[in-house]
């Protein structure tokens, strides 16, 4: 038994501790050289509107569910990620006129037709400044895009920005 551990000690030190197999190879690139159990690659799943209405549906907050599908829709716009109507999700009318609001302009940024339940009302009766600031309710009233605009939501410029 001594023989056969003093040859792969041997053997390890002439390759230079160099990895054997792939799942090994793998795990190096992934944890670097410290070794150890390999993680499991991060896989990104795009939130589509209807999934972030869900969400915002099960308390989740709106603002970590509806910039979590912007950020989805970034990587990867689609048509597919907006095509289905979140109306009967929706917790309230605001919710609703907000991801819908937020859907048209990811769709305006990236050239994609506005078509299906974005083209549908949602008006809001009461304006509605998302900030919630008194002093910055006349820059959201000059910064709001059309899509906020068409329904009653006032936002900064910097509204759809992530860090």
């Amino acid at each position: 038994m001594d023989r056969v551990i003093k040859q792969y000690l041997a053997e390890i030190g002439k390759r230079g501790g160099s990895v054997t197999s792939d799942a090994k190879a793998r795990s190096s690139r992934i944890n670097g050289n410290l070794g150890g159990r390999p993680r499991k690659e991060k896989t990104f799943r795009e939130l589509s509107a209807y999934d972030a209405m869900k969400e915002v549906k099960l308390n989740e907050d709106w603002r970590v569910s509806f910039f979590n599908f912007v950020d989805g829709f970034r990587r990867r716009p689609s048509h597919l990620l907006v095509k289905k109507d979140p109306k009967k999700l929706s917790p309230n009318p605001k919710m609703y006129a907000l991801l819908q609001s937020i859907c048209i302009q990811v769709c305006l940024d990236h050239g994609l037709k506005i078509k299906g339940w974005l083209t549908k009302q949602a008006f809001l009766q009461e304006p509605w400044f998302v900030s919630g600031i008194k002093s910055l309710y006349a820059i959201a009233l000059r910064d709001a895009t059309l899509a906020f605009r068409k329904n009653n939501i006032y936002v900064l410029d910097n509204f759809m920005s992530r860090v």
